[in-house]
């Protein structure tokens, strides 16, 4: 089959989410103290995995009433990969927000002796990693579906 399981499929875009989250972690968690430049540039990306993501979903759609479709049905794939479709536009889009929303976050201030830009650094860098890593997992299921139709 030319598909992983689909354990490893759902949960390796977290993992990697969580393990880059725990290297910057361990790197120090760097983050540049002007970081207005880069929340501009990954809304961007964000919104360009969003598209790519729904133009995929487009391009599932399209091949609905194909032998390659019929297949992937009758193996109960389908839902599966609208899911992954659903989770990585949602991500992005999540990603997307908080991009914008960090332009407004005060990086100084503490809330419940929890370090408010620290704590949001860390979630963007998730978020960021997942967006980045749920985009990948459709790629190269898109592209191995075309590849066979």
């Amino acid at each position: 089959m030319i598909f992983r399981s689909q354990t490893f499929e759902w949960t390796w875009p977290w993992i990697g989410a969580a393990a880059v989250v725990y290297a910057w972690h361990a790197m120090g968690s760097p983050f540049p103290p002007s970081p207005e430049g880069l929340f501009g540039a990954a809304a961007t990306v964000a919104s360009v995995f969003a598209s790519f993501l729904g133009v995929s979903k487009a391009i599932m759609l399209t091949i609905k009433n194909t032998e390659i479709y019929n297949s992937l049905k009758k193996l109960n794939y389908t839902d599966a990969l609208f899911g992954y479709l659903r989770i990585g536009i949602i991500c992005s889009v999540i990603f997307a927000a908080l991009s914008i929303f960090g332009f407004f976050v005060d990086r100084d201030k503490a809330l419940f002796d929890i370090n408010i830009g620290q704590a949001f650094s860390a979630i963007w860098i998730c978020f960021g990693a997942l967006s980045f890593f749920t985009y990948l997992r459709i790629s190269n299921i898109i592209f191995k579906i075309l590849k066979l139709v």
